[in-house]
């Protein structure tokens, strides 16, 4: 059965590693949606796929920055030919719309780049000194409490989780704990561990939280946890809507313009922190 969300929840966690934390804390705080430099900034779009929010974040990077886009996909002639026609098209920054392009933008170590669109980035830019974004998670604290005014009848989840998903977990066990409601989690190393797991945990929980962990999370898995939830009679507390249609779904609803916005403006910050002379500070 599909339920969809009763209370919509618009969040943007942006991330930031390194020592420009709090700065960059403070500038998305004070910068409204529109930030424009006085001269324009070479942008290369690059993404795997053509997805309406994927669309929708560039539409808000472009009407926040009004810098020149160009697009690239990497579909088109293969990785090695696209890297070189992004790199051919000398951008004084890289936008990586999704987990597939930022994994692969993460080739330019000598250009900024910044990412949307992406789900648990932490294990694909920990160390990258020059890439920053804007994440797609909730704060557990946050989705929890939301999940619980929709489902108040829960008192024990369940979740499976890999080395992937480690600080996730630790956020949603500390949010569960901070509920007042019990976990039952099992860490799992591979797809076939995490099936095994979930046939152990699903019959001793009253719902089940899904991490966004592509290490366990593949195609026949997701359908193997939709498939027991299911029987189960258990909602599912996931990370996007995209997995609505699968079954009993609770997931925060995503601004994807906003998104695309906010990483206008971290791509101005880490742009005006490399002394690049097109940008200039941000006009309200």
């Amino acid at each position: 059965m599909l339920i969809l969300m009763n209370t919509i929840i618009s969040r943007v966690t942006v991330m930031f590693y390194g020592m420009r934390g709090l700065l960059m804390c403070m500038v998305l705080l004070m910068l409204v949606p529109t930030v424009r430099a006085e001269s324009p900034v070479r942008v290369a779009a690059v993404s795997g796929l053509d997805l309406v929010p994927y669309e929708d974040a560039l539409a808000g990077f472009s009407e926040a920055c009004g810098w020149q886009v160009k697009r690239f996909f990497f579909e088109e002639g293969g990785e090695a030919v696209t890297l070189q026609k992004i790199r051919e098209s000398n951008p004084d920054l890289i936008l990586a719309v999704g987990r597939s392009a930022l994994i692969r933008s993460k080739a330019f170590t000598e250009i900024p780049v910044v990412y949307v669109m992406i789900s648990n980035p932490v294990p694909l830019v920990k160390g990258e000194s020059n890439v920053v974004g804007v994440s797609m998670d909730m704060p557990g604290n946050e989705l929890l409490s939301a999940f619980l005014a929709a489902y108040p009848h829960v008192q024990r989840l369940g979740i499976v989780y890999s080395s992937q998903t480690q600080h996730l977990y630790d956020d949603a066990q500390y949010a569960v704990k901070n509920a007042g409601k019990k976990l039952t989690s099992f860490k799992a190393s591979s797809e076939a561990g995490a099936l095994q797991s979930l046939k152990g945990l699903i019959p001793d929980v009253d719902a089940f939280w899904m991490l966004p962990d592509t290490m366990i999370w593949t195609g026949l898995n997701i359908n193997y946890l939709f498939s027991l939830t299911q029987d189960a009679g258990i909602p599912v507390l996931a990370f996007s809507p995209k997995y609505s249609e699968l079954g009993e779904v609770f997931a925060p609803s995503l601004d994807a313009r906003l998104m695309g916005a906010n990483a206008c403006a971290l791509g101005l910050d880490i742009l005006s922190a490399k002394g690049t002379s097109t940008v200039l500070s941000p006009r309200r």
